[in-house]
């Protein structure tokens, strides 16, 4: 879980794609989806997993208040 309490702050948004890299990657590599959700999981999640370059464009969005 990115929030490990809820007086923690606020991650990043390159922690968040971390997170989410590491947590898509997992879910295929350890069986732990249909392979119907594994194949969904790698089309949505392709570029993070393996990008081309050492950079990623991440678009993101402030959460209004």
């Amino acid at each position: 879980m990115i929030y490990t309490s809820m007086f923690s702050n606020k991650p990043t948004t390159e922690e968040i794609v971390a997170h989410i890299r590491e947590w898509s990657i997992n879910r295929v590599k350890y069986g732990m989806t249909s392979s119907e959700d594994a194949l969904s999981i790698v089309a949505e999640f392709e570029e993070w997993i393996e990008p081309e370059g050492d950079r990623l464009e991440i678009l993101s969005l402030e959460e209004q208040q």
